[in-house]
């Protein structure tokens, strides 16, 4: 109750502790979440790096490092989907966005982002995990949009 009080003092959106603290808990309760918890894991990881004449340059939720040593990318949402008419463009924008930091992680460690999750908290249930659909496809298109010459 203390550090969703200091949260919404930090947000300034005094009256939402409760609601700050049902989303914190949603996210906890997501498996990707649970992993990075007991895993190898990254907070609020700033990452910048060139591609072309663009940057690429952002803070990621959660950097995750699975059993088997691969690395996950994390973004919470708050925003609630599920009834949203334009949910699917909005998750498809998420993943873009996921795959930009997929993108410059691998270039800056040299080493594979395996996958990119939505992790869609929710107020009165669990968490749902989205994984990013077709996350190679969509870091690779990324990745050669942002080479072309401007």
């Amino acid at each position: 109750a203390k550090l969703s009080a200091a949260q919404a003092a930090a947000e300034g959106v005094i009256g939402k502790e409760r609601t700050i603290e049902r989303l914190a808990r949603s996210a906890l309760a997501a498996p990707v979440v649970a992993t990075g918890c007991r895993r190898e894991h990254w907070r609020e990881l700033f990452v910048a790096t060139g591609f072309g004449t663009h940057v690429i340059e952002g803070y990621i939720d959660l950097l995750v490092r699975d059993d088997q040593g691969e690395l996950t990318v994390v973004d919470y949402k708050t925003d609630q989907l599920s009834d949203a008419p334009d949910r699917s463009e909005r998750l498809r924008r998420y993943g873009v966005q996921l795959a930009a930091y997929g993108i410059a992680l691998e270039k800056l460690l040299g080493e594979p982002v395996r996958a990119g999750v939505l992790v869609l908290c929710r107020v009165n249930a669990a968490a749902q995990e989205h994984f990013v659909a077709d996350w190679q496809a969509t870091k690779d298109e990324l990745r050669a949009r942002l080479l072309l010459v401007d």
